[in-house]
């Protein structure tokens, strides 16, 4: 059954917020609704919400697909928990960040006017940080920890699938300021997008390439990488798609090269045989957002630090789709479904 678009407000409300009280896909279950101001506890901080982004992982969280600790609790769950970022309203007794401070944060309850978040998984901003980044700065942590990952210097080459999208663009501008070689994969390269001029050495439309794709990357690579002892060919295969792509990728690896999976888009298991690996002592390992889990340890902060400094100076690119008030939620939700290709959407909320 459909459900409205229309807010309901129940009595002395303070905020609007996107809530489910079952898990489903996103445009069955949400509801934009008025709900009481959160409150604090001691060592919390209610933070007024700038802007938020929309991606996969709130689907899945919506879906009922998260682990602990970030399963959904029903009903009335708040959704949102790919990552926002505002301003410190308040702080509860044990807490150390003051009013007006900027903070980005991938916790609960982002797509709302208020969140309550626990200090220890808030970043504290430098002035001036980017809302676009801000919004999503797990996909920027990502981006830079897959690039840590492959182990690539200067002169190397990587391979990223989704080419077009938040991570593999962030991933592809810091590995050019590296001047480490890329080849970006997509399904079809949007009309407004120049992967070449963002940063990439070769752009792969995978509907414009018939068979195996690394028939293709052999070309690329004048044939390094397929067979044996004919050079270095790609240091690593940085892949969020999986399926007979993923596969194939892992087949074409240089020796000693490294798949590194950290999302699943295909359907179809990445079926590979033991030999694909043993016959060029390549590898295969996953990634998880580094503070999925659990929040950044105090000595993770000068890495912090690093990231946002080189993610700002000068600020990376990314592309962003369109911003959406919440009361537009659904249009919003519907375009990241719809056209995820286009570029990111927020959920923008109040002035940065």
């Amino acid at each position: 059954m459909k459900r409205p678009d229309r807010m309901l407000v129940p009595k002395e409300t303070a905020m609007k917020a996107l809530v489910f009280d079952r898990l489903g896909t996103p445009l069955e279950v949400l509801e934009l609704r008025g709900v009481p101001l959160p409150t604090i506890g001691d060592d919390e901080v209610l933070v007024e919400i700038s802007a938020a982004s929309i991606n996969p992982g709130d689907f899945l969280f919506i879906g009922g697909a998260y682990p602990p600790p970030k399963m959904a609790r029903l009903p009335g769950q708040i959704a949102g928990t790919g990552g926002g970022c505002g301003t410190v309203v308040k702080g509860g007794r044990n807490t150390s960040m003051t009013k007006g401070t900027p903070v980005a944060f991938s916790w609960f309850n982002a797509w709302a006017e208020y969140a309550v978040v626990p200090e220890r998984w808030l970043f504290r901003l430098p002035d001036g940080y980017p809302l676009e980044l801000a919004s999503q700065l797990g996909n920027v942590i990502t981006a830079w920890d897959l690039l840590a990952r492959s182990k690539a210097r200067a002169g190397d080459t990587i391979v990223l699938t989704a080419g077009s999208s938040a991570v593999a663009t962030m991933l592809l501008q810091l590995a050019r300021r590296r001047e480490i070689r890329v080849v970006s994969i997509v399904r079809a390269l949007p009309p407004d997008l120049d992967l070449l001029a963002w940063g990439a050495n070769e752009v792969i439309e995978l509907s414009k390439v018939s068979g195996p794709i690394g028939a293709r990357l052999a070309e690329l690579t004048d044939g390094k990488g397929e067979g044996e002892g004919k050079g270095e060919g790609a240091t690593a295969v940085i892949d969020c798609v999986g399926g007979s792509l993923g596969a194939d990728l892992v087949r074409s690896l240089a020796p000693g090269g490294r798949a590194i999976v950290y999302g699943g888009y295909s359907p179809d298991p990445m079926a590979i045989h033991a030999f694909d690996l043993l016959r060029k002592t390549s590898s295969v390992e996953s990634y998880a957002y580094r503070y999925f889990s659990d929040p950044p340890p105090p000595e993770d902060a000068a890495f912090v630090r690093e990231v946002l400094a080189v993610s700002s100076t000068p600020p990376l690119r990314t592309r962003i789709a369109a911003h959406y008030p919440l009361d537009e939620w659904r249009a919003a939700i519907e375009g990241t479904l719809r056209e995820p290709e286009r570029g990111k959407r927020l959920f923008r909320i109040k002035d940065w």
